[in-house]
């Protein structure tokens, strides 16, 4: 069963769809509610992310009450996230219309309190400075899901509208900075940040809403993991570029810095064998041991057949 049939999922930076990359060593899931991949990152750009639901999505088993939420996380980060909800009616008026419903996520809005205003950001990719030095504030749950885009769509039924919407007047924040040693060896050089904040119309309203249990109310799910093209290089989702021959004088200021990346490729790459090697290395270390018995047991045997082999003369020295 096809769970991601009439749903497609875009990231578009800079006007240009981005190409989907496969991991070469991730397994294939048949039936699996989860799809990975991973685009090239450029820092500066901004980017959107469009989610399609064609007339092939099946909508046969929703009820009148019930709507389909997709909703963007970047970064784990759910108040940088935008969600919208479509309902059944919805989705069948425009299915007959032009066999598509699709929505692009700009970035998330909030209310400024100084200017009175709502506010509209773009996604962008920044750099992603790494410290040296561990951070107490910052989680394990929010290593794990950075360098992530994370698209959810699922079933839900609406229960009522909500009289009034109440807005967030803080700022959203974003992941800027991290302790190297959180990264666990990933070579993340990039993070999302938000771009471009301008004034905007307001959310007028928002519906309440519950999951729906069993079957129906499970959602797929699309991880987009951005990388930088030298990350997807090392890990051979893409081909490598031809090293140049020579340096010119204009990049010997940028040795130091080419330098600490490379060592932070090695670094990423001895952490993905080592992961690849711990069961290798176990099962070697055992078949070694139980070699070395049987050569000392037979070198034991060896030296006692020497032993038993030696013939020993008896010389009389006494005068006749």
């Amino acid at each position: 069963m096809d769970h991601f049939q009439g749903i497609t999922a875009q990231i578009i930076s800079n006007g240009q769809v981005l190409d989907f990359y496969d991991d070469p060593d991730a397994p294939e899931i048949p039936e699996s509610r989860a799809r990975h991949h991973y685009v090239e990152a450029v820092a500066g750009s901004t980017f959107q992310v469009k989610v399609n639901l064609t007339h092939r999505f099946n909508s046969c088993g929703m009820k009148a009450e019930d709507a389909v939420k997709i909703s963007v996380v970047p970064d784990g980060n759910n108040r940088g996230g935008r969600a919208i909800k479509y309902t059944k009616k919805l989705l069948r008026e425009s299915f007959s219309r032009v066999y598509l419903r699709s929505h692009t996520f700009t970035g998330p809005k909030h209310f400024c309190k100084e200017t009175g205003q709502w506010m509209q950001s773009d996604y962008s990719f920044g750099n992603l400075v790494l410290k040296e030095t561990p951070d107490p504030g910052f989680s394990v749950k929010q290593a794990e899901d950075l360098g992530k885009i994370q698209i959810t769509v699922e079933r839900i039924k609406v229960e009522e509208r909500q009289v009034a919407y109440v807005p967030s007047t803080i700022p959203i924040e974003t992941i800027n900075e991290v302790p190297e040693k959180a990264l666990k060896g990933r070579s993340i050089e990039t993070t999302v940040r938000l771009a471009n904040t301008r004034p905007t119309s307001a959310s007028i309203h928002s519906h309440i809403s519950k999951s729906i249990s069993g079957e129906a109310g499970k959602p797929v799910v699309f991880n987009i993991y951005y990388r930088s093209r030298r990350a997807l290089q090392m890990m051979g989702c893409i081909p490598r570029s031809p090293s140049p021959e020579s340096q010119s004088p204009d990049d010997d200021a940028t040795a130091p810095e080419h330098a600490l990346r490379e060592v932070r490729d090695l670094r990423a790459r001895l952490a993905l064998l080592e992961r690849g090697l711990n069961v290798k290395s176990e099962s070697s270390s055992a078949a070694t041991g139980v070699k070395r018995e049987r050569e000392e047991e037979g070198n034991e045997g060896s030296r006692q057949r020497r032993r038993t082999t030696v013939k020993i003369e008896h010389v009389d020295l006494t005068d006749d």
